[in-house]
């Protein structure tokens, strides 16, 4: 499976997490903790993830503040 692919597929379990914020916060929570997990399997085989983290993590802010991520709420009604 492609890297886009994987990330389609995550949109899709965080939108239809259920109902609410009480769903949509679990996914999210869920999606940390894979990130965390695969931050530290990474550093295990000695490779070091730490700038591409970072990255992903100023993406999300970033992200999180655009119309497309808006409008995408809106539409799912969250």
């Amino acid at each position: 499976m492609k890297g886009t692919d994987v990330s389609c597929k995550l949109v899709e379990v965080l939108i239809k997490s259920g109902k609410g914020v009480v769903g949509m916060c679990a996914a999210v929570f869920g999606l940390a903790k894979a990130t965390v997990l695969i931050n530290e399997l990474i550093a295990r085989k000695g490779f070091d993830m730490t700038g591409v983290y970072n990255d992903v993590m100023q993406f999300f802010e970033e992200y999180a503040e655009t119309e497309e991520c808006k409008e995408c709420f809106e539409k799912h009604g969250l």
